[in-house]
């Protein structure tokens, strides 16, 4: 039996690449750097933290502790009381 003829297509073209998506320009934003004091609050959860950066999907903070979070916290900004 003769081997089969090797394919002319780019190494993964047609497959479907699992955590993979083509973002829209428009929902690129960037990151505004930022040097806050914050609280971590959720069930049974307080941190001190800090708040590194902010865009309009969300904020990146550094936590006091290494204890991992609850799946749903709220984010509260110190100085601003902005929660």
């Amino acid at each position: 039996m003769p081997p089969a003829p090797a394919s002319t297509a780019p190494r993964g073209a047609g497959k479907a690449r699992a955590g993979c998506s083509r973002r829209r320009p428009d929902d690129l934003q960037a990151r505004r750097p930022v040097n806050l004091d914050g609280v971590v609050h959720g069930p049974g959860y307080v941190v001190a933290c800090r708040i590194l950066d902010l865009s309009g999907h969300g904020i990146r903070v550094r936590l006091d502790r290494q204890a991992p979070p609850p799946s749903q916290v709220v984010v509260i900004e110190i100085a601003g009381g902005i929660a």
